[in-house]
């Protein structure tokens, strides 16, 4: 599946972890899933792991930013196309439901590491410079283009580079990456989620700072 999800009792918190495998046309509708049941149980925290997605329907991960971004004037990211024009994408742009709309005061990590491009890179700038969830990780991988892929006659496919997104606070992407908040360099641990040391690190920063001030501090916390 696209997306797997769970509710795990994590250093004395009720925590709510989605892993984002795939930014596809079924994530969205998982995710609004899981945080309605996260919501029903009334869970203290929420993670959200991007590490190790490469990324998937640029389009998709703006639908998904939008549900946790209260504010239907929230910038996503801004788009430049080859001839230059610009397009800022609100958070009203996008039809997942009204901006915010499930666990709008739950505090919220994001799990971020060098596997992390491109669809994951746009939710993890959206939630970062909206000041929504802090960062926990390494930083990623830093591909801030936007392809699409033409099928053709014979089987194969061709890629084209149409753009490039920048973040919300127009900083760019493309070969820097999003650098993390809270470093935490331990490898993804998804059959002992209990004792993966970056999701204890997100909930511990979390439980610090449950109101985000560390948002922006770029692992200045180990």
């Amino acid at each position: 599946p696209p997306v797997t999800w769970g509710v795990l009792d994590v250093v004395g918190r009720r925590t709510g972890y989605i892993r984002i495998h795939v930014f596809n046309e079924r994530a969205t509708d998982i995710v609004i899933t899981a945080l309605r049941r996260m919501q029903t149980d009334d869970v203290d925290a929420v993670v959200l792991d991007v590490r190790n997605c490469k990324g998937g329907v640029f389009q998709e991960a703006m639908v998904m930013a939008s549900l946790f971004l209260k504010s239907p004037s929230s910038v996503i990211v801004q788009t430049i196309d080859g001839f230059g024009y610009q397009v800022t994408h609100t958070a009203q742009d996008q039809s997942a439901c009204s901006p915010g709309c499930l666990l709008p005061l739950t505090p919220m990590a994001m799990l971020i590491n060098g596997g992390s491009a491109s669809s994951s890179e746009v939710l993890a700038v959206a939630m970062h410079d909206n000041r929504r969830a802090i960062t926990v990780g390494t930083p990623s991988f830093g591909k801030g283009i936007i392809q699409h892929t033409v099928p053709l006659s014979d089987g194969s496919a061709l890629t084209l580079t149409v753009g490039e997104f920048l973040s919300p606070k127009r900083t760019h992407v493309h070969h820097r990456g999003v650098a993390p908040d809270v470093l935490c360099e331990a490898a993804p641990r998804p059959n002992a989620l209990q004792s993966d040391e970056c999701v204890i690190a997100a909930v511990h920063a979390l439980v610090d700072d449950p109101h985000g001030a560390a948002v922006g501090a770029h692992a200045e916390q180990g």
